[in-house]
């Protein structure tokens, strides 16, 4: 059995709660992580912040509105809670607390891939049964701005891209668009009517008022341009082990999976290898 302690790294980064949201934009870049957690002053966990609610927000600059709060999760409880692989398949990221609310860590879906997926002892599960036949892809010519909107209302966490071939050209993620955002000064006009003066003076009378904010923004440069080519494919019938290894050299949680004559046939992605874990626990 897989302790949770054993997939927390204590040195990786946090944030100090209040700063701004292009400090936190900077730091997930620099980490390469899908969520950070946060602290106030002194050192009490607020929750977390991630690159998903940091794209699904663009208008929200007060962060506090965007930390989210993270369930309880018992330290010493096995990996294979059924809680923390649904967090780790569908955000990426599972937070752990004790029993009393405090903050031990957060496990993300690489730790599980490095630590875990990649040893050995998943050398005889090949991939077959977790290649997903259906899902998005969008033209390594299509908008960064295009791409986005394709993920948001996609189940997925990142897009494969295509060239115009319909080969796979590459990998494109959350974080990655999160890299091409830039903050946009936004004014907005707006009237408010002073009622009783004007009745009193039989005029119309009505005050301006101006708003300013900051909106993260996304251009619309051609998807090839923000990510580089990716040259790792996989066959269905490498192990789980062996595609977990390419994942992490490549640095990515969706790989392309091709057949003999490298025909494209579906993808494999790193939170679907999360379902060997419940095979192999069997």
């Amino acid at each position: 059995m897989i302790e949770l302690k054993m997939m927390i790294d204590a040195s990786r980064p946090k944030i100090k709660f209040p700063t701004s949201r292009s400090s936190v934009i900077k730091e997930m870049i620099s980490s390469r992580l899908p969520a950070l957690p946060v602290f106030d002053k002194k050192e009490n966990f607020l929750g977390v912040i991630s690159v998903t609610t940091l794209l699904n927000n663009p208008d929200e600059e007060q962060l506090g509105l965007l930390i989210e709060k993270c369930d309880s999760k018992n330290y010493d409880k096995n990996l294979y809670q059924e809680r923390v692989l649904n967090d780790l398949s569908l955000k990426g990221y599972s937070c752990v607390l004790d029993n009393e609310g405090k903050f031990i860590g957060i496990i993300y879906l690489e730790d599980i891939l490095k630590k875990v997926l990649a040893k050995k002892d998943y050398d005889n599960i090949p991939i077959e049964g977790f290649v997903r036949k259906k899902f998005p892809v969008v033209w390594s010519s299509t908008p960064i701005s295009m791409c986005w909107c394709t993920l948001r209302f996609s189940e997925f966490n990142s897009l494969l891209v295509v060239d115009d071939e319909c080969k796979p050209f590459s990998v494109l993620t959350e974080l990655d668009i999160l890299m091409d955002v830039e903050e946009e000064r936004i004014s907005i006009k707006g009237v408010a009517s002073d009622a009783g003066t004007s009745e009193e003076w039989g005029v119309d009378q009505a005050n301006i008022v101006y708003i300013d904010r900051l909106s993260l923004k996304l251009s619309k440069k051609p998807v090839s341009s923000l990510i580089k080519p990716l040259t790792i494919s996989v066959l269905s019938t490498e192990s789980v082990s062996a595609v977990a290894t390419k994942m992490v050299l490549a640095k990515t949680s969706i790989l392309p999976v091709v057949d003999s004559s490298k025909s494209l046939i579906g993808i494999v992605q790193a939170s679907d290898l999360l379902r060997a874990l419940e095979e192999k626990s069997l």
